[in-house]
């Protein structure tokens, strides 16, 4: 299993970066592949819809602050 950021894809591999790590791919090795939306983990197990609106609340209210 390889999981990370598709950073380049030919005809014939893929490139995924995972940090600091970076695996080619080719495409004959692949069985089975999944592409998520976003290169972001889920976020739903970790906030909910409350809790993430209160974090972008609180965000867009730094704006204004001094820091």
């Amino acid at each position: 299993t390889v999981q990370g950021a598709l950073t380049a894809e030919t005809e014939t591999q893929m490139t995924v970066t995972s940090g600091s790590q970076e695996r080619v791919v080719d495409k004959t090795d692949i069985e089975q592949r999944t592409n998520s939306p976003s290169g972001m983990p889920a976020q739903g197990d970790i906030l909910s819809r409350s809790e993430l609106r209160d974090l972008v609340e609180f965000l867009v209210n730094l704006k204004g602050s001094e820091h």
